[in-house]
């Protein structure tokens, strides 16, 4: 289904309605996920379908742009608010719980679900995957505000997935590793040191794959590995779907099983650790 917002710019949104035995019914937790810069919603396909078998309704949606005509950071924030309100119309019978809503983001993404989440207090958790903010390629200035410097005061809980091989193409000053430098809510780190930028992504095109190189990890890992960490991190913060004591436990609990994870599936050549703050 499409909606709009400001002047007329048109969003394009799909939902990946909840299928899981874990699903209790309705209303069912929502998860927005935000595209990287000019990347379609089709590449991030599988992480929504992954939420939804969490029996979570996970909406991606379109931004109708080009490299000629694009559109700043703050209205592209706007559009998730705009999509929680179109969840909250009367067509969707309050199916869905909107008051505690999962942002997720790739790449500018990222840094869209952060800012739309300092705006909207309707976001519980958001969940950043190699996040981008600004730099000298997509300088700060008006409608583009940097989003690690909203970090000191942002309290929501954020987790962060970074590619320590993604440096080839993003600037080191704007990358995952400073998100987590200046978080000072809870936060979560999963460094994958080997995972190239567009490694998450479901499918790679020519263009992706020249711009910013592979790592030595296989990309199906990169994200089966971050499918896991998105829905884990939702089910540990979000209040209608985490308990609301010992999240230390859960997290170390977390840990564990991804190292677990780790040593019983094929993942060559990767150095992962995760990290933790303001627990």
């Amino acid at each position: 289904s499409s909606g709009s917002s400001g002047g007329g710019v048109c969003i394009d949104s799909k939902a990946v309605a909840a299928a899981s035995p874990r699903n209790t019914g309705k209303p069912w937790p929502l998860a927005i996920f935000s595209s990287g810069f000019l990347v379609s919603s089709d590449q991030y396909r599988s992480y929504a379908e992954h939420l939804a078998s969490y029996g979570y309704v996970a909406v991606l949606y379109d931004k109708v742009e080009n490299l000629s005509s694009t559109i700043d950071d703050e209205t592209s924030s706007l559009f998730v608010s705009e999509i929680i309100n179109w969840l909250e119309s009367p067509a969707f019978q309050g199916g869905l719980q909107t008051e505690a809503v999962y942002a997720v983001g790739h790449s500018r993404g990222g840094k869209i679900s952060l800012l739309a989440a300092e705006n909207d207090k309707r976001i519980g958790a958001v969940c950043l995957v190699d996040p981008v903010d600004s730099n000298e390629y997509a300088p700060e200035g008006p409608g583009y505000p940097s989003a690690i410097k909203s970090l000191p005061t942002f309290s929501t809980p954020l987790a962060i997935i970074g590619g320590g091989h993604s440096e080839d193409c993003i600037p080191v000053q704007s990358n995952y590793k400073r998100f987590f430098e200046n978080a000072s809510s809870r936060a979560l780190l999963c460094n994958v040191k080997e995972a190239g930028h567009f490694q998450y992504l479901d499918k790679t095109s020519p263009i992706q794959a020249a711009v910013c190189s592979e790592g030595k990890v296989a990309s199906q890992a990169v994200r089966d590995l971050s499918k896991a960490v998105i829905v884990a991190w939702a089910e540990i913060m979000l209040p209608q779907r985490g308990a609301k004591t010992n999240l230390k436990s859960q997290l170390t609990v977390l840990n564990i099983a991804v190292e677990k994870w780790l040593k019983t599936n094929v993942f060559q050549n990767a150095d992962v650790n995760f990290e933790v703050k303001g627990f």
